[in-house]
């Protein structure tokens, strides 16, 4: 902890990092607001309780879009379409703060003045865009694809479980042992998923090429210590999401109190996340210094 605390601190000091990290998270929050929680609050197969009818519901609707060309050009329009604007974004300022992280070209009177910092911001941009565009949609529709293969190895447990606890099935071992072996495979698959193409990024601008292999042998290096801090940033996140939920559903009613809950829920959202993926930023690049200078100490 006193070791993260020690890597973020100095990050504030750099307004335009934070400036530019709060403005991306705002972008977030309003888009969670105005989209992702009218559409998933509005599923009427959320309001039955059932886990087995939701993953199903989720895996029919998927079955359903998907596989039309129609749907299927659509995705793939904007997949493409955040790979290209995360990799602008991406691109400058996560080469400015690797720099910054790794105490790479600071200006000279030690004042980061608006012509370094832009200068910072373009050469990211030249050198890092296409690889950043490239791995941002890769990202995304691996993410999409591994989410799609979990929810799928989900059905058997939750089967057995619901027929295990409506007395279709009189087998308990089974439906113990069932769903013990599938929430370690969920645990460790979105571990190992989420550490890898995290730490894909810091290697791609560090190092020129076999990045992925890379970021993999920096993440196994800090493995546990990576999973101890990301099962604390779910629980926040996760908490909070539910805080959100619940504030959202305590202060439904007129127009007035629709704006109040409005401005409350977008302010809240905003700083809170900005603060847990600031930290989860940081987290990730500081690691991956760390593991840099482990690889240069061994080899001088």
């Amino acid at each position: 902890m006193d070791k993260l605390v020690a890597a973020v601190k100095p990050f504030f000091k750099r307004y335009d990092l934070v400036i530019i990290f709060s403005l991306m998270t705002l972008i977030y929050c309003i888009i969670e607001y105005f989209i992702f929680f009218p559409l998933v609050l509005g599923m009427s197969v959320l309001k039955s309780g059932s886990v087995l009818e939701i993953v199903i519901y989720i895996i029919q609707l998927a079955f359903k879009y998907l596989f039309k060309v129609k749907y299927l050009i659509y995705v793939i329009i904007g997949i493409a379409a955040c790979g290209i604007l995360f990799g602008l974004i991406f691109s400058a300022v996560f080469y400015s703060l690797n720099n910054f992280l790794s105490k790479k070209a600071r200006p000279k009177d030690g004042v980061f003045k608006a012509e370094f910092l832009k200068s910072q911001y373009l050469t990211g941009i030249k050198q890092h865009f296409l690889k950043m565009s490239l791995m941002s949609a890769s990202t995304i529709l691996y993410s999409i694809l591994f989410i799609g293969f979990m929810t799928v190895v989900t059905v058997p447990a939750i089967a057995v479980l619901r027929g295990q606890i409506e007395g279709k099935i009189d087998f308990l071992p089974l439906a113990i042992v069932l769903t013990v072996i599938t929430a370690v495979v969920l645990f460790f698959g979105f571990m190992f998923f989420r550490t890898y193409i995290l730490f894909w990024y810091p290697a791609t601008f560090n190092f020129k090429r076999k990045t992925f292999a890379i970021g993999k042998r920096a993440a196994d290096t800090f493995f546990w210590e990576i999973v101890s801090f990301l099962v604390v940033f779910d629980v926040a996140f996760c908490s909070f999401q539910l805080l959100l939920i619940l504030l959202n559903s305590l202060m439904a009613g007129g127009q007035g109190v629709g704006f109040l809950r409005f401005l409350i829920l977008i302010l809240l959202n905003w700083v809170v996340k900005t603060v847990l993926f600031t930290i989860l930023i940081v987290f990730v690049f500081s690691k991956f210094q760390q593991f840099k200078k482990r690889i240069i100490t061994k080899t001088t």
